[in-house]
C-alpha cells in the first residue's frame, strides 16, 4: 500500500473501483475527528492502498483479501505440520505474505531420520505451487528459525540456495531471530551447543535472562545434540548473506524488549523483510494491515519539508487503515480473531532518498540523518494520536488493558536516547494513551518493492541504486 503523489493528477475511475470495493469514501467525514478529507480527488491524492496488488486485485471481489502479511508458527508433530500448511495455503490464497516460526520442529526423528530437512521442502514446494495457482495473487513466504536449534547449519545451506532468478520457482525466504547470548559467545569465540526442540521447547518461548538460564540448565545436563564454535556458526551466517542476502537478521532479545505485544507472548517470527514483529503461535495467525506515504511528495517549491501535510496524510490513512481492516475478509478464524483482539496495522515511508535529493542533502550528511528522526517522530505522534482519537468511534482493541500502552509506555520509552526535536509534547500523549488506543501497533517499515513504481519513487528508506 502506497501514498500517490499529493499534486499528481489522480485517475478518478481507478479511485471509484477501489473506494467501491474497500467501502471508504466521503462517510469517513462524519467519523474522521482531526483527519478531515475535503473532496474525492483530495482523499486520492493523500493515499491509496497497495501492497503486492492485494488490495487492489481483492477489493470488491466476494473474498477481499486485504491483509498484508500474515504470521504463524509450525507444530512440532505431523498432524500440526500439516495443518500449517493449510494455514499457509488459506493465507496465501488472499495474496498476503506470510512468515512461519519452524522452532518446534525436531532435529530427527525416532529412527535418526532428519526431520527438519523435509519440512523446509514441504514448505518450497508449497511456496511453488502457490505461485501457480489461479488466484490473482500469492504473497511471499518466510521461514524463521534460531540458532540454538540442531537444524541451524542445515537451515543456512538452504540459505544459500536462495538465488533471486527470474526463470527459476520461487523460494521461501530464511532468517533467524538470534538471541543477545549468541552474540556474546560469537564474540568471545566460545562453545555453542545447539538442541533439538523436543528437549528445549523453553528455549522457544524466552529471550533475556531467562533464555540464558535455561540455556545453560540444557548445556549442563548433557541434551545437546551437538557443539561448535560460535564464531564459525557466525561466519557460516555471514557467507550466506554475502553470497544471497539471507538470511534475514532480527534480535530476539531486542525485538521482545521493544515490543507492544510483549504482553501476549514472545516474538519468534517476521515477515520476508523482517519489518512486521507481531506475535503469533499455533492457534492465532497474526495479521497486519499497511501503507506508506511517499515522503518526496512533500518536501516544497522550496525545498523544505512540509511536517504539518505528513501529519495530516498519516492520520488520514489511520482512519482508512482502520476502515479496511473492519473490511478485510480473512481465510481462517484465527487470523480474524487476532486482527480484531489486535486491530495491528502499519503507516510505513518510502521515497527518503528521493526527498533528500529535492532537499540537497547527502544521504550520510548528518542534516539526513536529523530530517529522518524528525520524519518518524511525526509519523509516530500522528498515528498513535490518531488511533487514540479513533476511540470514541470503534473502542480500544480488546487487549488494551493488559498492554504497556495501558501504563503509558509509548516506543521512544524503550530506547536509552530517543532522538526527539520537541516539536510534540509526548508527555501529554503519553496520558492519553492510557484512556485507550484503536490500534495495538501503528508504525512500521513495511515493504514496499510492489508499489515503488506505482509512486515513481525509491523504496522505503532505501539508498537510490
Amino acid at each position: 500500500m502506497t501514498v500517490l503523489h499529493r499534486h499528481r493528477k489522480p485517475d478518478l475511475d481507478l479511485f471509484d473501483k477501489i473506494k467501491e470495493g474497500a467501502n471508504f469514501g466521503n462517510h469517513h467525514e462524519s467519523k474522521c475527528s482531526s483527519a478531515t478529507m475535503n473532496s474525492e480527488e483530495d482523499e486520492f491524492n493523500c493515499f491509496i492502498h497497495k501492497r503486492d496488488s492485494a488490495i487492489l486485485l481483492s477489493s470488491g471481489t466476494s473474498t477481499p483479501g486485504m491483509i498484508t502479511s500474515y504470521l504463524t508458527s509450525s507444530y512440532g508433530d505431523q498432524e500440526g505440520l500439516f495443518a500449517s500448511l493449510e494455514r499457509v495455503a488459506r493465507c496465501s490464497s488472499t495474496g498476503g505474505s506470510i512468515g512461519i516460526g519452524l522452532q518446534a520442529t525436531p532435529f530427527k526423528r525416532y529412527s535418526e531420520q532428519q526431520a527438519l530437512a523435509p519440512v523446509l521442502d514441504l514448505f518450497e514446494a508449497t511456496r511453488n505451487v502457490l505461485d501457480r495457482s489461479p488466484y490473482p495473487s500469492s504473497g511471499t513466504m518466510a521461514l524463521y528459525l534460531e540458532p540454538w536449534h540442531a537444524g541451524i547449519q542445515l537451515f543456512i545451506r538452504k540459505c544459500r540456495m536462495h538465488t533471486r532468478s527470474e526463470d527459476g520457482p520461487p523460494r521461501p525466504d530464511y532468517g533467524l531471530m538470534i538471541n543477545d547470548l549468541f552474540m556474546k559467545k560469537v564474540e568471545s569465540n566460545s562453545s555453542w551447543t545447539t538442541f533439538c526442540p523436543s528437549d528445549a521447547s523453553r528455549l522457544t518461548v524466552s529471550y533475556g535472562p531467562q533464555f540464558e538460564r535455561e540455556y545453560l540448565r540444557l548445556e549442563r545436563s548433557g541434551v545437546g545434540k551437538y557443539t561448535v564454535r560460535a564464531r564459525d556458526l557466525w561466519n557460516e551466517i555471514m557467507d550466506a548473506q554475502i553470497k544471497t542476502g539471507r538470511p534475514i537478521i532480527l534480535f530476539k532479545d531486542a525485538s521482545n524488549r521493544k515490543s507492544n505485544h510483549r504482553h501476549l507472548g514472545v516474538l519468534t517470527q517476521s515477515n520476508s523483510l523482517g519489518g512486521m514483529l507481531q506475535f503469533a503461535d499455533q492457534q492465532e495467525t497474526a495479521t497486519y494491515l499497511s501503507a506508506s506515504v511517499v515522503l518526496s511528495t512533500f518536501v516544497d517549491t522550496d525545498g523544505r519539508f512540509e511536517f504539518s501535510e505528513l501529519d495530516r496524510t498519516v492520520r488520514n490513512t489511520v482512519v482508512s487503515l482502520n476502515h479496511v481492516l473492519a473490511q478485510s475478509y480473512y481465510p481462517d478464524n484465527s487470523a480474524k480473531a487476532s486482527a480484531y483482539r489486535h486491530r495491528a496495522i502499519t503507516v510505513a515511508v518510502q521515497g527518503l532518498a528521493d526527498a533528500l535529493v529535492m532537499m540537497g542533502l547527502p544521504y550520510e550528511s548528518d542534516e539526513a540523518q536529523t530530517l529522518n528522526a524528525a520524519i518518524a517522530e511525526t509519523v509516530y505522534h500522528s498515528a498513535t494520536d490518531e488511533s487514540c482519537n479513533l476511540i470514541r468511534f470503534h473502542g480500544s482493541h480488546p487487549n488494551f488493558e493488559r498492554s504497556p500502552a495501558a501504563s503509558g509506555w509509548l516506543q521512544i520509552d524503550y530506547w536509552d536516547n530517543p532522538r526527539i526535536s520537541g516539536r510534540y509534547d509526548f508527555n501529554l500523549l503519553r496520558e492519553k494513551v492510557t484512556k485507550g488506543i484503536c490500534n495495538s501497533l501503528v508504525t512500521g517499515y513495511a515493504p514496499s518493492n510492489s508499489s515503488i513504481e506505482l509512486a515513481s519513487c525509491s523504496e522505503g528508506c532505501e539508498p537510490l541504486s
